[in-house]
């Protein structure tokens, strides 16, 4: 699927999954028994504005009979063309932390399938008037601050742009 458009939904090929799956194999092993299907749509879904570039999606019981799917990540087509590698590893990474098992309250043994949320969501004006407020929200400003700092020093180190 180099550059060619697509009319419709079509399952992802080949190279995609091995990428998805091997993505999957090394940072997500709690999904080993998730039965996963990688679709891409045309164009990506517009919601509050913005193109989802994916959307992982847990299947119903009816769904997943019909599918042979727990999940379903659809990617947006148009926008995966115009990726690089490292973009598109992300995405996979970013969709596949959404999907998760669903443990027993009591016993913790497997029990489904679920879908995970965002581990911090706020407007950038709030942080900068407020601060980040939470103890996630600070909790992540500490694990993304060495991102931070890796690339500062990687822009410094940078060549110049022409």
């Amino acid at each position: 699927m180099a550059s060619e458009e697509l009319d419709g939904p079509a399952l992802c090929d080949p190279a995609t999954v091995a990428m998805a799956e091997r993505i999957r194999d090394d940072w997500h092993p709690h999904l080993a028994e998730a039965r996963i299907r990688y679709v891409f749509i045309p164009q990506g879904p517009v919601k509050n504005g913005t193109v989802r570039l994916g959307v992982a999606k847990r299947q119903s019981d009816l769904n997943s009979l019909l599918t042979g799917a727990d999940f379903v990540i659809i990617l947006s087509h148009d926008r995966w063309q115009d990726m690089e590698p490292g973009q598109r590893e992300g995405l996979l990474d970013h969709e596949l932390c959404h999907c998760i098992p669903k443990l027993h309250p009591k016993t913790g043994e497997h029990d489904g399938w679920g879908i995970r949320h965002h581990d911090i969501e706020e407007f950038a004006e709030v942080v900068n008037r407020h601060g980040l407020l939470t103890a996630g929200q600070r909790d992540y400003g500490r694990k993304t601050r060495r991102q931070l700092e890796l690339f500062i020093a990687f822009e410094l180190d940078a060549e110049p742009a022409p």
